[in-house]
Protein backbone atom coordinates (compact mmCIF):
# COMPACT_ATOMS: atom_id res chain seq x y z
CA UNK A 1 0.00 0.00 0.00
CA UNK A 2 2.82 2.45 1.13
CA UNK A 3 4.54 1.48 -2.53
CA UNK A 4 1.27 2.45 -4.57
CA UNK A 5 1.09 6.04 -2.26
CA UNK A 6 5.21 6.58 -2.91
CA UNK A 7 4.31 5.53 -6.69
CA UNK A 8 1.33 8.17 -6.92
CA UNK A 9 3.14 10.71 -4.85
CA UNK A 10 5.98 10.30 -7.25
CA UNK A 11 3.99 10.87 -10.70
CA UNK A 12 2.16 13.09 -9.57
CA UNK A 13 5.16 14.57 -8.68
CA UNK A 14 6.82 14.37 -12.20
CA UNK A 15 3.85 15.69 -13.94
CA UNK A 16 3.90 18.97 -11.87
CA UNK A 17 7.44 19.32 -12.34
CA UNK A 18 6.99 18.69 -16.18
CA UNK A 19 3.98 21.08 -16.79
CA UNK A 20 5.48 23.52 -14.72
CA UNK A 21 8.26 23.22 -16.89
CA UNK A 22 6.83 23.80 -20.17
CA UNK A 23 4.43 26.59 -18.76
CA UNK A 24 7.78 28.13 -18.53
CA UNK A 25 9.11 27.81 -21.53
CA UNK A 26 5.61 28.78 -22.93
CA UNK A 27 5.78 32.12 -21.12
CA UNK A 28 9.59 32.52 -22.05
CA UNK A 29 8.72 31.40 -25.75
CA UNK A 30 5.49 33.97 -25.81
CA UNK A 31 7.98 37.01 -24.49
CA UNK A 32 10.28 36.27 -27.14
CA UNK A 33 7.72 36.48 -29.94
CA UNK A 34 6.18 39.40 -28.80
CA UNK A 35 9.51 41.64 -28.34
CA UNK A 36 12.09 40.16 -31.04
CA UNK A 37 11.88 43.10 -33.12
CA UNK A 38 13.18 42.67 -36.94
CA UNK A 39 13.49 44.28 -39.74
CA UNK A 40 10.41 45.17 -41.64
CA UNK A 41 9.85 42.59 -44.36
CA UNK A 42 7.89 45.26 -46.79
CA UNK A 43 10.37 48.10 -46.95
CA UNK A 44 13.59 45.92 -45.97
CA UNK A 45 13.98 48.57 -43.38
CA UNK A 46 13.57 51.99 -45.28
CA UNK A 47 10.57 53.01 -44.43
CA UNK A 48 8.77 53.22 -47.90
CA UNK A 49 7.16 51.52 -50.32
CA UNK A 50 7.62 51.83 -53.78
CA UNK A 51 4.54 52.94 -55.79
CA UNK A 52 3.78 53.52 -59.13
CA UNK A 53 3.36 57.35 -59.65
CA UNK A 54 3.01 57.93 -63.48
CA UNK A 55 -0.68 55.13 -63.41
CA UNK A 56 -3.60 57.10 -63.89
CA UNK A 57 -6.48 56.35 -62.13
CA UNK A 58 -9.65 57.27 -64.29
CA UNK A 59 -12.33 55.73 -62.74
CA UNK A 60 -13.21 54.56 -58.48
CA UNK A 61 -16.23 52.84 -57.51
CA UNK A 62 -16.45 51.63 -54.12
CA UNK A 63 -18.66 49.64 -52.38
CA UNK A 64 -19.91 48.74 -49.12
CA UNK A 65 -20.43 44.86 -48.84
CA UNK A 66 -20.29 45.02 -45.16
CA UNK A 67 -20.67 47.05 -41.76
CA UNK A 68 -20.48 45.50 -38.64
CA UNK A 69 -21.22 47.46 -35.56
CA UNK A 70 -20.60 45.68 -31.71
CA UNK A 71 -21.49 47.98 -28.71
CA UNK A 72 -19.15 48.41 -25.95
CA UNK A 73 -19.62 48.80 -22.60
CA UNK A 74 -18.15 52.34 -22.45
CA UNK A 75 -20.86 53.69 -25.15
CA UNK A 76 -18.87 53.47 -27.85
CA UNK A 77 -18.72 50.95 -30.83
CA UNK A 78 -16.45 48.93 -32.27
CA UNK A 79 -17.24 48.90 -36.23
CA UNK A 80 -15.90 46.82 -39.28
CA UNK A 81 -16.00 47.70 -43.13
CA UNK A 82 -15.51 45.67 -45.61
CA UNK A 83 -15.33 47.40 -49.59
CA UNK A 84 -15.31 46.23 -52.92
CA UNK A 85 -13.37 48.53 -55.12
CA UNK A 86 -13.32 48.95 -58.97
CA UNK A 87 -11.15 51.15 -60.18
CA UNK A 88 -9.86 51.45 -64.07
CA UNK A 89 -6.06 52.41 -64.31
CA UNK A 90 -4.48 53.51 -67.79
CA UNK A 91 -0.22 53.32 -68.86
CA UNK A 92 -0.35 56.11 -71.00
CA UNK A 93 3.42 56.45 -70.77
CA UNK A 94 6.23 54.63 -73.26
CA UNK A 95 7.29 52.72 -70.72
CA UNK A 96 5.26 49.30 -68.93
CA UNK A 97 4.66 49.92 -65.12
CA UNK A 98 3.81 48.52 -62.10
CA UNK A 99 3.63 49.07 -58.77
CA UNK A 100 1.55 50.04 -55.20
CA UNK A 101 -1.13 52.60 -55.17
CA UNK A 102 -2.84 54.12 -52.26
CA UNK A 103 -6.50 53.99 -50.69
CA UNK A 104 -7.48 56.19 -48.56
CA UNK A 105 -11.54 56.39 -46.54
CA UNK A 106 -12.40 59.71 -45.00
CA UNK A 107 -15.41 60.89 -43.38
CA UNK A 108 -17.65 62.29 -46.35
CA UNK A 109 -19.10 65.38 -43.87
CA UNK A 110 -15.82 66.99 -43.78
CA UNK A 111 -15.34 67.39 -47.49
CA UNK A 112 -15.45 70.64 -49.45
CA UNK A 113 -15.69 71.99 -52.27
CA UNK A 114 -13.21 75.11 -53.27
CA UNK A 115 -13.37 77.05 -56.38
CA UNK A 116 -9.94 77.91 -58.48
CA UNK A 117 -9.78 80.60 -60.87
CA UNK A 118 -8.42 78.79 -63.83
CA UNK A 119 -8.09 82.12 -65.76
CA UNK A 120 -9.74 85.58 -65.31
CA UNK A 121 -13.40 84.17 -66.23
CA UNK A 122 -13.50 80.59 -65.21
CA UNK A 123 -13.46 79.03 -62.22
CA UNK A 124 -13.16 75.45 -61.24
CA UNK A 125 -15.08 73.44 -58.62
CA UNK A 126 -12.26 71.15 -56.58
CA UNK A 127 -13.30 68.42 -54.18
CA UNK A 128 -11.08 68.44 -51.20
CA UNK A 129 -11.06 65.86 -49.05
CA UNK A 130 -10.88 65.75 -44.83
CA UNK A 131 -8.79 63.32 -42.59
CA UNK A 132 -7.95 60.19 -43.77
CA UNK A 133 -9.82 57.40 -41.71
CA UNK A 134 -8.21 54.55 -42.83
CA UNK A 135 -5.55 53.57 -45.71
CA UNK A 136 -4.38 50.56 -47.50
CA UNK A 137 -1.94 49.73 -50.66
CA UNK A 138 -3.11 47.16 -52.95
CA UNK A 139 -0.43 46.14 -56.17
CA UNK A 140 -0.61 46.64 -59.54
CA UNK A 141 -0.17 44.07 -61.78
CA UNK A 142 2.96 45.38 -64.66
CA UNK A 143 0.59 46.74 -67.49
CA UNK A 144 2.66 47.67 -70.94
CA UNK A 145 2.44 51.22 -72.13
CA UNK A 146 -0.50 52.57 -73.92
CA UNK A 147 -3.16 49.81 -72.16
CA UNK A 148 -6.10 50.65 -69.54
CA UNK A 149 -7.11 47.68 -67.28
CA UNK A 150 -10.28 47.16 -64.57
CA UNK A 151 -8.65 46.71 -60.91
CA UNK A 152 -10.80 44.84 -58.32
CA UNK A 153 -10.06 44.82 -54.39
CA UNK A 154 -11.43 44.00 -51.47
CA UNK A 155 -10.40 46.18 -48.50
CA UNK A 156 -11.07 45.51 -44.72
CA UNK A 157 -10.70 47.93 -41.93
CA UNK A 158 -12.23 48.62 -38.55
CA UNK A 159 -11.68 50.55 -35.13
CA UNK A 160 -13.79 51.96 -32.40
CA UNK A 161 -16.18 54.48 -33.66
CA UNK A 162 -15.76 58.47 -32.87
CA UNK A 163 -17.57 60.85 -35.09
CA UNK A 164 -15.86 60.50 -38.12
CA UNK A 165 -15.79 57.01 -38.16
CA UNK A 166 -19.24 56.00 -37.44
CA UNK A 167 -20.56 56.67 -41.39
CA UNK A 168 -22.49 54.69 -43.55
CA UNK A 169 -20.70 54.92 -46.10
CA UNK A 170 -16.69 56.92 -46.72
CA UNK A 171 -15.23 59.18 -49.52
CA UNK A 172 -12.84 56.87 -51.64
CA UNK A 173 -9.79 57.94 -53.10
CA UNK A 174 -7.22 56.63 -55.00
CA UNK A 175 -3.40 57.87 -54.99
CA UNK A 176 -0.87 57.40 -57.44
CA UNK A 177 2.53 57.98 -56.22
CA UNK A 178 6.06 57.06 -56.30
CA UNK A 179 6.44 55.75 -53.01
CA UNK A 180 4.62 55.82 -49.68
CA UNK A 181 5.50 55.72 -46.00
CA UNK A 182 5.48 52.11 -45.14
CA UNK A 183 2.41 51.65 -42.95
CA UNK A 184 3.51 48.80 -40.39
CA UNK A 185 5.73 50.73 -38.24
CA UNK A 186 6.40 53.94 -36.37
CA UNK A 187 9.86 56.18 -37.86
CA UNK A 188 10.88 55.88 -34.51
CA UNK A 189 11.11 52.17 -34.19
CA UNK A 190 13.90 52.31 -36.51
CA UNK A 191 11.21 50.42 -38.79
CA UNK A 192 11.19 47.28 -37.16
CA UNK A 193 8.79 45.19 -36.50
CA UNK A 194 7.52 41.93 -33.74
CA UNK A 195 8.23 38.65 -34.65
CA UNK A 196 4.81 37.96 -34.94
CA UNK A 197 4.22 40.79 -37.27
CA UNK A 198 7.06 39.65 -39.42
CA UNK A 199 6.07 36.39 -40.00
CA UNK A 200 2.26 37.91 -40.81
CA UNK A 201 4.09 40.10 -43.48
CA UNK A 202 6.05 37.84 -44.84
Amino acid sequence: MKNRVFNAYAYLKTKLFTASVFFTLAVILFGAVTYIQLTCPVCEGTGYITGVGNLEITEVKPELIEHKVVGLECGWDFETYKYDITMLVENNTGAPLYGLVEITFHDPDSTRIVYIEVDDEVEEAVEIAGGIIAADTIFIDEMTHGTEAIVEATIVFDGISLEQLGVETHLVKVHAANEFICPFHDEGEAYKVTLTEWLRLR
